[in-house]
């Protein structure tokens, strides 16, 4: 059984497993050996809609729904053949891997390690060809034994990439991250990305990029006691520089989210989504965040109405949920006055925007 399966589709399609235990694959149409911890990988051209899966019959397309020729599909299936990334030697355990693409095909593929006796992060880079670049390389730079797991990697258009990480090197667990230029070679040191004082667990990282290389980090967070686990996101520029502070993604009251997946448009936008239990269930939820953030749009909907001055009558009077918004501070949006505050002024001003042709929002 695979312990993670990661798939990027961008000219080829990329398959990258750890196998936990040895023998055939469960899945008639995945006929792959596994390989007892190690990590393997599958490359295929992919110039069509559908594809003739390892050789099951299931006939394969090009991208106008012309049926390919026997002679043209081998060609395909020869390109499958699956290699091992980690090139260690003995029965360390190598799991959780992760994988990036740039437009050009060249990719990155990370994974926790336990080559050195305890879980580290390595990773791996590849050109459009599949020929690895150098050899494996260890991503977190500590001394000592603490365990860095549940890598996540993000690579921009000009192939300089991300790798984020949960990690226990100060006793508790914290979100790590680490820049890379195009060459593979590192920009910076590891840095820590939560900012919370004290002990709180920090787990289950994501991060994506665009193509000017500006980045968002997202996690679960407990820094709001054990019995609240939110979410929390960071946002960087292209040269590593945060940008503003780390902010609640999810309500701070009535939600418990968890296992956050984020992903980012050219200007900077960017949705997290997340798994909620505000409903006594698990439900998946999406937040959309715009950069920065719509002055006035104190709950987020990426518009200005009344439904706002609803939204801070209920905050600043009946105990509502405070404007989650990016920049910091977390209230900008809701401070549709511009004196650096939210208070009942705001609400005035948002009824004269909206009701009486008043000036927009901190204008």
């Amino acid at each position: 059984m695979n312990s993670k399966l990661t798939i990027i589709l961008a000219g080829f399609l990329l398959v990258c497993f750890s196998s936990g235990v040895t023998g055939e694959s469960e899945s008639e149409s995945n006929q792959v050996k596994e390989r007892g911890g190690k990590i393997d990988f599958v490359r295929e051209t992919v110039e069509r809609e559908k594809v003739n899966y390892w050789g099951t019959g299931i006939p394969v397309f090009n991208g106008n729904g012309t049926s390919l020729n026997p002679e043209q599909e081998k060609t395909i299936l020869a390109l499958m053949d699956d290699f091992q990334v980690n090139t260690d030697s003995g029965i360390a355990a190598q799991l959780y891997p992760a994988i990036a693409m740039d437009d050009s095909g060249n990719f990155v593929i990370t994974w926790q390690d336990m080559r050195n006796g305890n879980y580290d992060i390595y990773a791996q880079r590849y050109n459009s060809a599949g020929t690895s670049q150098e050899s494996n390389f260890i991503v977190n730079t500590d001394a000592g034994t603490a365990a860095q797991t549940f890598p996540a990697i993000a690579m921009d258009g000009s192939d300089n990439f991300v790798i984020t990480w949960q990690d226990n090197r100060n006793g508790n667990n914290d979100i790590y991250a680490q820049r890379y230029n195009s060459a593979g070679t590192p920009q910076g040191s590891n840095f820590q990305v939560n900012t919370d004082a004290g002990i709180a667990a920090q787990l289950s990282p994501d991060i994506t990029t665009n193509g000017s290389g500006n980045f968002v980090i997202t996690w679960q967070d407990y820094r709001n006691g054990i019995d609240h686990l939110d979410i929390y996101a960071q946002r960087y520029d292209s040269a590593g520089t945060p940008q503003d502070s780390n902010f609640q993604v999810n309500p701070s009251t009535g939600s418990w989210g968890s296992y956050p997946a984020v992903a980012m448009d050219g200007s900077g936008n960017f949705v997290i989504t997340w798994e909620d239990y505000r409903n006594n269930n698990s439900d998946v939820y999406a937040k959309v965040v715009t950069w920065p953030a719509i002055c006035g749009d104190a709950n987020g909907d990426l518009k200005v109405s009344v439904s706002d001055v609803v939204y801070l009558i209920n905050y600043l009077f009946k105990g509502g949920t405070a404007p989650l918004c990016p920049p910091a501070p977390y209230l900008a949006c809701g401070d549709a006055s511009g004196d650096g505050k939210v208070t009942v002024s705001d609400v005035v001003y948002l009824v004269g925007y909206l009701f009486k042709g008043g000036p927009v929002p901190c204008s």
